[in-house]
């Protein structure tokens, strides 16, 4: 799929849907893949990741506060050759894996949704590895 500045693979039979900021690909009702771009105020640098990493633990932490649910795990990984944060939000029977990209004035919401009692989707880790600039 392609969104303004980004491409990712999303299965080829699941609903496609692409707006001005964001694509996703959904599977039932319960089951998505989505990246939203979103602009930052300032340009991200590679330097400030550890201030970042702290601000976007505490959007993960309001977030999930807002749906009533919990923050199962947080950590650094890389997608798209950068130093990215993930997050598992579990809330109301789903579960939310959402991964934060940086890159000059834009953050990347790559978001992975799937009902906690159907597991995980491969869909997932593809998003993540498949997740481009272009």
């Amino acid at each position: 799929m392609r969104g303004n500045g980004f491409v990712f693979r999303a299965p080829a039979d699941w609903q496609k849907t692409v707006r001005a900021t964001s694509a996703s690909a959904r599977q039932g009702s319960s089951t998505l893949v989505s990246v939203v771009a979103l602009p930052l105020v300032k340009p991200y640098r590679i330097a400030l990741f550890p201030q970042v990493a702290k601000e976007l633990d505490r959007v993960a932490d309001t977030y999930a506060a807002n749906l009533k649910g919990t923050v199962g795990s947080r950590r650094t990984v890389e997608v798209a050759g950068r130093q990215s944060r993930e997050y598992r939000i579990a809330h109301g029977g789903l579960v939310d894996l959402i991964t934060f990209v940086l890159r000059g004035r834009r953050s990347y919401q790559l978001t992975c949704r799937w009902r906690e009692s159907d597991g995980e989707p491969a869909a997932c880790a593809r998003l993540a590895a498949s997740f481009a600039f272009r």
